[in-house]
Order: C-alpha cells, then sequence, then structure tokens
C-alpha cells in the first residue's frame, strides 16, 4: 500500500524534504513500512524564485500586472459572496516619458523605485501594491482598509506634495488618480 507524498519545510534550517512511504510484505510475510527522505531544498529555492520572477516587477519589487489582476478577481469574487467592498486606485505618473527624456533613464528608474517604495509604506495598502506598466501603478484597498479609503488616497496625494531628490536636485512630479470600488462599478 502506498501513502500520498508529503512534502515538510522545516523553516528553522529553511530545508524542505520530500518524504515518501510504502507498505508491502516482507520475504517473511510481515508487512513493513518502506520510508524514504529526499532533500529538495535546491529545488523549491528555485521554484520560489521562479515564482517570485512570475509575479514581481524586477525593478520596483512591487507584484506585477498579471499578479494585481490574478488577486483583484479573487478580491471582487470575495466581495461579492460576503458583501464586502473594496477599491481599485490606478496612479499613472504625469509626464513621465519627460522625466527619461530630460534626466535620462537611470533617474526615471530611481524615482519609480522610491515612488514604489513609498506606497508600499502607506498603511493598509502595503502588499496590495502592484506596478501596472512603465509608469503606472496600481493599488488594491480591500477588507477593513476599505474604511479608510479616504485616508488612504490622502496619504497618497501627500507622496507626490515632496519634491524627489533626482541628480542633485530637488524634482517635483505629479500623478493623476483614478478609483473604482467593486464591486458595485
Amino acid at each position: 500500500r502506498e501513502f500520498p507524498p508529503m512534502e515538510v519545510h522545516l523553516p528553522k534550517h529553511n530545508i524542505w524534504l520530500d518524504m515518501n512511504q510504502v507498505q508491502l510484505s516482507w520475504i517473511d510475510g510481515r508487512i513493513v513500512s518502506l520510508g524514504t527522505i529526499y532533500d529538495i531544498t535546491d529545488k523549491k529555492l528555485y521554484q520560489l524564485e521562479i515564482e517570485r520572477q512570475i509575479s514581481n516587477d524586477n525593478l520596483t519589487g512591487l507584484y506585477n500586472r498579471m499578479r494585481c489582476e490574478k488577486d483583484l478577481g479573487q478580491y471582487i469574487k470575495e466581495a461579492e459572496e460576503n458583501g464586502s467592498e473594496g477599491a481599485f486606485l490606478c496612479i499613472d505618473i504625469d509626464d513621465f516619458q519627460n522625466i527619461n527624456d530630460g534626466l535620462g533613464h537611470q533617474y526615471g528608474d530611481t524615482l519609480l523605485k522610491a515612488i514604489a517604495h513609498n506606497l508600499s509604506r502607506v498603511s493598509g495598502i502595503e502588499n496590495n501594491c502592484y506596478r501596472i506598466s512603465g509608469d503606472e501603478f496600481g493599488i488594491i484597498v480591500h477588507g477593513e482598509s476599505y474604511k479608510a479609503l479616504s485616508r488612504i488616497c490622502k496619504d497618497l496625494r501627500a507622496i507626490f506634495e515632496r519634491p524627489w531628490f533626482l541628480k542633485n536636485e530637488d524634482f517635483y512630479c505629479t500623478m493623476s488618480m483614478g478609483i473604482v470600488c467593486f464591486p458595485t462599478d
């Protein structure tokens, strides 16, 4: 008789093991269990890195558009099922192409990373920030955080009221933001 394989994670040592067990009749008729344990840590770490690369933006470290679409679908479904509400906020950096053209792409990248860092520090949306495209970010507000939507929007606007220090000087950039509430809109 075979038992289903078990994957075990030992977080203290950051080790993953694949354990298999089978029962069989021994030569003298006794039923015995034969077990095998394989260290699959390297395989698991590689798999986790691939999964991270699939769902994260390489430049900013935020989740990417594909992960945003998946998460948004899940949150909308949950809101419909339990009668809750949420919101999707889309932020676009105004005239970002002029930033890249005027300062250079390396400064545009620096600005995008700084914006991403600041977005993910806003209370209530820390793990729900996404880089949708070049200069576009998405934010999902759901659960208890939805009650703080007004404050979250205020905090997001405040991020763009301060200058960014780029190329040895203060640089101001503005953003446009759209909001849609779910599941109603």
